[in-house]
C-alpha cells in the first residue's frame, strides 16, 4: 500500500489535504510513511483499527466491513477528497466498484500484485462531480 501511495504523492500534495485517515492501520506504517512524504502539507493525521479480538474474525467480517465502508465513505468525504482502498482477491471488487459508482465516484487500479498467498490490489476513488467541475 505504501508504494502505491508513494506513486501518487504529487497528486495527493496537489489536493492540499487537511485530513489523512487510515482505516485498518495495524502498525501505522502506511500513515507514518504518508506523513513523512507529505510533511506539513497535511494538518491532521488519524488512524483507526479494530480491536485485536475482532481482527481474528477478519476473514468472516471482511464483506460486512467492506460493505459498510463503501456506503459511509462517500457521505463523509470532501467533494474533492480521494481515497485508496486495499483489497484482496476474496473481496467482491465488482460490488465495491458498483457501490462507489452509485455515489458518483470514479475508480482506478493503482497497483496489483501477489504478496505471499494473497493477491492484492489498491483501488483509487475520486468524486466524478469534482472531476467534472475541475474540467469545466
Amino acid at each position: 500500500m505504501l508504494d502505491a501511495l508513494e506513486s501518487e504523492i504529487h497528486f495527493i500534495k496537489s489536493l492540499k489535504p487537511t485530513i489523512c485517515l487510515e482505516i485498518g492501520s495495524g502498525s501505522g506504517i502506511v500513515l507514518t510513511g504518508l506523513a513523512k512524504c507529505l510533511g506539513s502539507c497535511c494538518a491532521y493525521y488519524f488512524n483507526i483499527d479494530i480491536n485485536p479480538r475482532a481482527a481474528q474474525l477478519r476473514l468472516e467480517r471482511v464483506d460486512f466491513v467492506e460493505e459498510q465502508s463503501c456506503h459511509v465513505i462517500p457521505q463523509v468525504m470532501s467533494p474533492s477528497g480521494v481515497f485508496y482502498l486495499l483489497i484482496v482477491k476474496e473481496n467482491d471488487e465488482e460490488d465495491i466498484l458498483n457501490v462507489m459508482k452509485s455515489f458518483s465516484w470514479r475508480s482506478s487500479v493503482i497497483i496489483e500484485r501477489k504478496a505471499g498467498r494473497e493477491f492484492l490490489k489498491v483501488l483509487k476513488f475520486e468524486c466524478v462531480k469534482m472531476q467534472t467541475s475541475v474540467n469545466d
